[in-house]
């Protein structure tokens, strides 16, 4: 199974605090009692942190969340994010796949395929949706490198 986890990072000439600033108008509080904010995205932004995750009004259990840091650079800021599924999918996921240990091959590979179906559909296009997003958000870019499966520090 591909593991969900993406990394994303670029430099940008804004400062630290206009990044901060940006991406605050841009992310609103979770929703409370059926009532989903305005903003695009929804999460928390703190002065050199953010958790956020789009601001979809379906039921997508694999909508990425996005865990970045802000940091100052020598000509403005760079941005580091990882894009994750919520640990309870994840979970889900194995659990999944562990229903299938002990039966017969054509039903790994069914469980398997139904579970890539789900990730492909489900995660895949909202992860490419908030790569674009989050670069819109807060440009110019001026440097943009992507990687698949980082090291969890």
């Amino acid at each position: 199974m591909i593991l969900p986890f993406q990394r994303l990072r670029y430099a940008t000439p804004l400062r630290p605090d206009e990044v901060v600033s940006t991406l605050r108008g841009k992310v609103g509080d979770p929703p409370r009692w059926f009532k989903r904010p305005r903003q695009p995205y929804i999460g928390s932004v703190s002065n050199d942190r953010f958790k956020i995750r789009r601001n979809s009004g379906g039921r997508n259990s694999f909508l990425p969340i996005l865990n970045g840091v802000v940091a100052g650079a020598p000509e403005g800021s760079e941005i580091k994010v990882r894009f994750q599924i919520h640990p309870a999918v994840l979970i889900f996921c194995v659990f999944w796949e562990g229903l299938v240990l002990g039966s017969p091959p054509i039903f790994r590979l069914g469980f398997s395929a139904v579970l890539f179906a789900l990730f492909c559909i489900g995660y895949l296009p909202e992860s490419k949706i908030a790569e674009d997003d989050l670069k819109d958000m807060i440009p110019p870019v001026t440097e943009f490198s992507f990687t698949q499966a980082p090291q969890i520090k």
